[in-house]
């Protein structure tokens, strides 16, 4: 099962007692690891108890998102104050803040993602190269029109930056006139 899934249907889990997770979609028991990776490719998931019907999705979700490759996403400590305080303005963050600070981040990063795609290698054209190759065999002296602008260019840069002194040492004469 590889790629992204986008399937309007919601595949049911069922968890037995045991711990097991059972597909029904598949016909196939899981791992809470599988299930996270059948998440990650697109699937929602309804997880159901076994026995007493009850949808429990948001305890598996979170165990997944808490336990992924054994690596745990908060500290102890942290979790002992999300329990200790999860009325009021803590509850409300993580029910009403994160969601949306996770929506706004996944939609600019897609947004983003977007952008760069769209730029293309300034070396390429039409996915050839603009940048002329190296050939050992080409006469590698400039043609006399090239020497010519070079030359016409490198004069100019000459001339304006003469201009600039003059006007730097014309600015520093009057500055020592303003002192005395």
């Amino acid at each position: 099962m590889g790629g992204k899934a986008s399937y309007n249907t919601v595949i049911t889990i069922k968890k037995y007692s045991n711990r097991r997770l059972y597909d029904m979609a598949h016909s196939r028991y899981l791992t809470i690891e599988e299930l996270g990776e059948l998440i990650q490719q697109g699937f929602d998931v309804q997880v159901v108890d076994s026995k007493t019907k009850e949808d429990i999705t948001q305890a598996i979700l979170t165990q997944i998102v808490m336990e992924r490759d054994g690596i745990y996403l908060f500290s102890t400590s942290f979790l002992h104050q999300v329990i200790r305080n999860r009325e009021g303005i803590l509850g409300e963050f993580f029910t009403d803040f994160v969601p949306k600070m996770l929506d706004s981040y996944l939609d600019t990063r897609d947004a983003m993602q977007r952008q760069l795609s769209s730029f293309t290698n300034p070396w390429l054209m039409g996915g050839e190269m603009k940048m002329p190759f190296f050939n050992p065999f080409l006469d590698s002296k400039p043609k006399a029109s090239t020497r010519i602008r070079t030359s016409e260019s490198s004069k100019n840069k000459k001339q304006e930056r003469q201009r600039i002194q003059a006007q730097v040492r014309e600015l520093q004469a009057r500055l020592e006139e303003l002192e005395d």
